[in-house]
């Protein structure tokens, strides 16, 4: 199409345009009703765009609020998991100390048999030194 033909025809369609507005213009002034419909059709659509705005709003504090329970049911497990490891402490602590305290309580019992021990040893000694004081008590005709 050679650039005249197409001059030609951007014209045609210029005044279809403009003559489409005049209908549309001259209707308007025959028909006030059919605007005062228009416009409530387009507040209409207006509205029906927010309404959906809101649900989509609505959808995505839906899901930060299952987001955010998540991480509250989340912070609770971490806050229990905590507990049981301070737990967990406080009983190696006390097994520690029972620990300690059954290792005291072989040491002394250690102590204690040597203390018998040397108790026996001292009797002995004791019957002994009696023995020989009796056997020097004695007369000399008994000592042989």
């Amino acid at each position: 199409m050679s650039s005249a033909e197409r001059k030609a025809q951007l014209q045609d369609e210029k005044l279809g345009l403009e003559s489409r507005r005049a209908e549309n213009e001259a209707a308007r002034r025959v028909k006030p009703g059919f605007e005062c419909a228009a416009e409530q059709k387009t507040e209409l659509q207006d509205e029906k765009l927010g309404l959906e705005y809101a649900a989509k709003q609505k959808t995505k504090l839906q899901d930060e609020k299952l987001c955010l329970e998540c991480a509250a049911t989340q912070k609770m497990e971490l806050q229990d998991e905590k507990l049981c490891l301070e737990c967990a402490a406080t009983l190696k602590t006390e097994l520690q100390d029972e620990k300690l305290g059954l290792e005291c309580a072989a040491t002394q019992k250690t102590e204690l048999q040597d203390e018998k021990l040397g108790l026996e040893c001292a009797a002995e000694r004791k019957a002994e030194l009696q023995d020989e004081k009796l056997g020097l008590e004695l007369p000399r005709s008994c000592q042989s």
